[in-house]
């Protein structure tokens, strides 16, 4: 149980004030710590260790001095994927309310459990996801559903956060994306949803054009990625080459920009692209197919095939 509980009846004072409310006006959940409430491996058959800390949800901070202890229980067969959380229970008298981790048992899907979330009476903070398999004593996975929040930001680390931060308005950063839980606008009622801003490795161009074929449309909130960088690449025997992108684009390629970075060698080699008939997938989120041939005059007169040429590229993705 925590040592202590900010936010149940008759449990502020003037000294706890100052704790309470920068702390829980900043989110509905959240930890303070960077190493608050993080869940390893612990104790006894599948036993999982919840670190000291504070952590706060629905208006209570708790502070727990000492880290618990809990064992999960068995599975027959397969995996069952169990909630650890947080649960607060309010009394109307006075140092009666709790706060306890505790485990919800799951299912074999990937998944956040039901729990309680009957603000004032009986509600359920996650903090980590666990996957117990059958035969094995070990906790095989754990997946931190726990968050940051200060100073008008939101910060997580699996988009599994998002079944539980669902309130409309949300701005959430999950490792380098950024989402944003909006309203849409209907005829006779309205309806939330993700949608992804620009994150933190993102850009926003001035106006978006069209994708190529077959690439999916942009969310108007979205930003765009950029990788560039340079290549050693030795043509096929039609004078084909292939870069591919170091990270691949999650959606798919803007635009492709090649050239020849050889100043002695090549250095009237023309790198082109396909089109988007080719069946090699060009410019796809992937890589970049393109042809070297050499010109003179502007009238094509030599082809590249088997050769190795150093390429610089940069590339636009969303």
């Amino acid at each position: 149980m925590a040592d202590t509980s900010y936010g149940y009846p008759g449990s502020i004072d003037a000294a706890g004030l100052a704790k309470w409310v920068p702390n829980v006006g900043a989110a509905q959940y959240f930890v303070t710590g960077a190493n608050d409430a993080k869940v390893t491996l612990g104790s006894g058959d599948r036993g999982v260790s919840i670190r000291s800390g504070t952590v706060g949800g629905d208006g209570i901070l708790d502070i727990f001095n000492g880290n618990t202890n809990l064992n999960l229980a068995s599975v027959g067969s397969g995996s069952r994927w169990d909630m650890l959380v947080c649960r607060r229970t309010w009394s109307s008298t006075p140092g009666a309310s709790t706060s306890n981790y505790t485990i919800i048992q799951g299912s074999a899907t990937k998944g956040l459990p039901a729990r309680n979330n009957n603000k004032g009476v009986q509600s359920d903070q996650p903090i980590a996801l666990c996957r117990v398999t059958a035969g094995q004593t070990q906790v095989q996975e754990i997946v931190d559903l726990r968050c940051w929040a200060h100073n008008g930001g939101l910060y997580a680390k699996d988009e599994l956060v998002k079944g539980y931060l669902d309130e409309p308005g949300t701005h959430l950063t999950i490792g380098d994306k950024t989402w944003i839980r909006t309203v849409s606008n209907g005829v006779s009622s309205d309806s939330v949803a993700w949608v992804e801003a620009g994150g933190a490795n993102s850009i926003n161009l001035y106006n978006r054009g069209s994708q190529m074929r077959g690439n999916p449309s942009v969310s108007g909130t979205q930003g765009f990625l950029i990788q560039a960088g340079e290549s050693f690449v030795s043509t096929d025997s039609n004078g084909f080459g292939k870069i591919t992108w170091p990270t691949p684009f999650p959606n798919g390629v803007l635009t492709v920009q090649l050239m020849s970075s050889d100043d002695t060698l090549f250095n009237d080699a023309n790198l082109v692209i396909p089109g988007s008939n080719w069946g090699a997938a060009p410019a796809n989120k992937t890589f970049a197919v393109f042809n070297v041939y050499g010109a003179s005059g502007g009238i094509r007169h030599k082809d590249w095939p088997n050769k190795t040429l150093r390429v610089t590229w940069f590339a636009i993705g969303y």
